[in-house]
């Protein structure tokens, strides 16, 4: 059996990536409150029932044997190395690749700096992506992008 993390979100947007044999289930509090009715919910697999009866109290959401059990993009751990170095760059002197998944510093008015990885679309606007469901967010909202580090994958660009 893996590890099993589960991850709540109320008012937000949630990414999660995970490394091989973790399972990660994103719950969305807003989905369940704006759910016509409890079958309107994609279950959750039965094992993280004990996770979400500690996290909330409050909501019965639905599970099953064949509930949602990875709701991450698992990325491959580096077999020789987990420190790298990232240069994050001004978006007022150099904007990232169109399409392509970077490292972004969030402005602090928006979720108080804290980084995440987007894509620029061409309307510059920036877009995220969690449990398969896109979000788009303003191109103020950011204030500086990265390229993220080889070790998270294809995404890597010099």
């Amino acid at each position: 059996m893996n590890k099993k993390v589960l991850i709540t979100v109320s008012g937000g947007i949630a990414s999660a990536f995970a490394e091989q044999g973790v399972d990660v289930v994103i719950i969305d509090f807003d989905d369940f409150d704006d759910a016509d009715s409890v079958d309107d919910i994609s279950p959750i697999h039965n094992d993280f029932l004990p996770l979400i009866l500690h996290s909330c109290e409050t909501v019965s959401w639905p599970s099953s044997n064949e509930g949602r059990i990875n709701d991450a993009e698992i990325i491959k751990s580096p077999e020789f190395c987990s420190e790298f170095t990232i240069s994050f760059k001004d978006l007022s002197i150099e904007f990232p690749p169109i399409d392509k998944p970077v490292l972004c510093k969030m402005s602090d008015f928006v979720l108080g700096a804290r980084l995440r990885i987007l894509s620029l679309k061409y309307d510059n606007s920036w877009l995220a992506t969690s449990a398969g469901a896109c979000h788009y967010l303003p191109f103020r909202d950011v204030d500086q992008w990265a390229f993220l580090p080889e070790a998270f994958g294809d995404c890597h660009v010099d």
